[in-house]
């Protein structure tokens, strides 16, 4: 009995690290949410490069890739040197979008 007892012992701790990791993980989804708001679908909040930038990677996370593009063509218009930043994106929200010229004069 002494052996099998040794056995299941480590098994507790690896199920409850498990169960902390996920639960810690589903929070970290609803508080990301929570603290970053829901621009999704929605003009930015403030006419800035790095607002427009923020939407537009919310937008290509929720798969919305029309909206997700335009706020990366305002951030672009506002600030021409975001190329890592929004250019990029707007190419791979074009991509899902099937507007393949589009997306690789963007990639150039």
């Amino acid at each position: 009995m002494n052996i099998s007892c040794k056995r299941w012992r480590g098994t507790g701790w690896k199920v409850l690290g498990l169960g902390l990791g996920l639960s810690l993980a589903i929070c970290g989804q609803g508080l990301a949410r929570d603290n970053t708001g829901d621009l999704a679908g929605q003009e930015a909040v403030e006419d800035t490069p790095e607002a427009h930038v923020g939407a537009g990677y919310e937008n290509l996370r929720n798969n919305r890739y029309e909206a997700a593009a335009q706020e990366f063509r305002t951030a672009l218009a506002l600030n021409p040197r975001l190329i890592l930043q929004a250019r990029f994106p707007m190419a791979v929200a074009l991509f899902e979008l099937h507007k393949n010229e589009e997306a690789r004069h963007e990639f150039e």
